[in-house]
């Protein structure tokens, strides 16, 4: 269950992006067994407990083997200054991710826990912004929480079949019981008395998120933390009330079903892109009633947080300044809500119905008189949707010199933003092997001849960062279009044997 990554040459995919299952089952032990040959140096033990753990430096040298052989078995150039800087960048982010005590290194636990999280397509930070905190009163929270996991996962895959939760239940090792406000427990003798199976089929409908009858290691520690899951409906309606159907197949060329607004039904509450207001009761609306619902799965979101998404995120992007009724109407407005959610896109006819609405002559001619008639319908910007302070939004054509640091945020995916440096086009002209260095650069102590790879991403601020987004420019790129920024970063998944893969990739965004 949890959001899948993005997917395919032209997306960011997020680290440890989920791989095709292995016929080996053994993961856990290959996930293991990679981690002690990344740190085997021994150089940084876990200041608490003094086993054995990874530091910065580790992780660096070990993801830079990575990319070299990767490259080799491309037949590609060496690693240049750039992409060292690439994968420094990268690994400053995934240690600030994995490293939960904030000791500066990773043990086996954190590690465990980062790669079987990713491998189950995301919900990391759902998962951890409720872990730091319980981390606060029990440090060992982690640790036995994975030992409850593991003793049910006799074949180690990371995931929990329905015969597995049985036999827990069976031997009283779970006590677990469905609730929807905090953890309950079934005491030993409810356990005696009770039917194992019923007792297994109650807790896997609690953790499912994907219904696919298995609890993912994702599932299992969001629900064990306090996350209980909420249905997420996308409320689809017809603003041609039908009329569409007789009029496209002249107006486009093919007949249309209809033309869509929709709004995200979830919390109880209709989030939409239109008028003065972001929600509203479902079906309530001056669209009036959905001419279809689609359930597009569970959120572990809670409302607050839900909110908060949307004043940080969404509201900078969707406001009345920026509507524009074919790249950014109401229905992008739902989509970025469904990958927030539940990291699902609304159906495809829906999101890319403008596309096709602009092969059409007499569309492309009533754009601009559409995009200001139906921006006066749209929630105008107040003070306090504005970004937080230190993030730094790009606007559409904006440009930045090479050596810049942004984060690149996946626009049709549901990846989370992936830390980049921006270089100059491939074809510039330019030597791709040395960059100029980024403005942090100087805040730390580096020298290029001391082979250090970490020329102080570490000590970036937000303030040294700007945001991009990635996918429209992609799509620019390969229709043979130039506008967008060239950025560069390190790519690394965990692969289907449990070891990690990697290598630089630079693209358009």
């Amino acid at each position: 269950g949890g959001p899948s990554p993005p997917g395919g040459s032209s997306s960011m995919p997020a680290a440890g992006a989920a791989c095709p299952e292995t016929t080996d089952q053994a993961l856990l032990h290959r996930i293991r067994a990679e981690f002690r040959e990344c740190g085997s140096s021994g150089q940084c033990p876990d200041a608490a407990t003094g086993a054995e753990a990874v530091s910065v430096e580790d992780l660096a040298c070990y993801w830079v083997r990575l990319a070299e052989e990767e490259q080799r078995r491309l037949g590609r150039h060496r690693l240049t200054t750039a992409d060292r800087q690439a994968i420094a960048l990268r690994v400053a982010q995934l240690m600030q991710e994995m490293d939960l005590q904030r000791e500066g290194c990773v043990t086996m636990e954190e590690w465990l826990h980062y790669m079987l999280l990713t491998r189950a397509g995301g919900g990391t930070k759902a998962v951890n912004s409720l872990l730091d905190k319980a981390l606060l009163h029990n440090r060992r929270i982690l640790q036995d929480l994975q030992r409850m996991f593991e003793a049910a996962d006799s074949t180690k895959s990371g995931v929990l079949s329905f015969r597995e939760v049985v036999t827990m239940y069976s031997r009283r090792l779970w006590h677990l019981r469905p609730g929807t406000d905090r953890t309950h427990f079934i005491s030993d003798a409810e356990l005696k008395a009770g039917d194992p199976e019923q007792f297994a089929r109650d807790i896997m409908q609690a953790m499912d998120l994907d219904g696919d009858e298995r609890i993912s290691y994702s599932e299992f520690m969001a629900y064990s933390l306090g996350r209980r899951k909420k249905e997420v409906l996308l409320y689809v309606y017809d603003l041609s009330n039908g009329a569409a159907q007789a009029v496209s197949p002249w107006l486009v060329g093919k007949k249309l079903e209809g033309v869509w607004h929709t709004g995200v039904v979830v919390f109880g509450k209709e989030y939409y892109y239109s008028k003065d207001t972001v929600f509203a009761d479902p079906g309530t609306t001056s669209f009036g009633k959905p001419t279809r619902v689609v359930s597009m799965g569970y959120t572990l979101w809670r409302q607050d947080e839900f909110h908060d998404h949307i004043i940080k995120e969404l509201k900078p992007i969707f406001q009345r300044d920026t509507y524009d009724v074919v790249c950014n109407n109401c229905n992008h407005f739902s989509d970025r809500c469904c990958t927030y959610l539940v990291g699902k896109h609304v159906p495809e006819e829906v999101v890319k119905q403008p596309e096709l609405l602009m092969k059409s002559g007499s569309v492309r001619i009533v754009r601009p008189l559409l995009n200001w008639w139906l921006r006066d319908r749209i929630v105008v910007r107040n003070s306090d949707t504005l970004p937080p302070p230190g993030q730094v939004r790009m606007r559409q054509g904006e440009q930045l010199p090479a050596g810049s640091v942004v984060y690149v945020h996946p626009l049709r995916s549901a990846g989370p933003p992936v830390l980049a440096q921006v270089v100059q086009p491939p074809n510039a002209g330019h030597d791709s092997g040395r960059m100029p260095r980024p403005p942090s650069e100087s805040k730390a102590s580096h020298s290029e001849e001391s082979g250090s790879l970490l020329f102080g991403a570490c000590s970036l601020s937000q303030r040294d960062v700007w945001s991009c987004g990635c996918g429209e420019a992609s799509r620019s790129a390969a229709s043979g279009g130039s506008e967008g920024l060239w950025v560069q970063f390190f790519d690394v998944s965990l692969g289907a044997s449990g070891k990690c893969q990697g290598h630089v990739r630079t693209e358009l965004v």
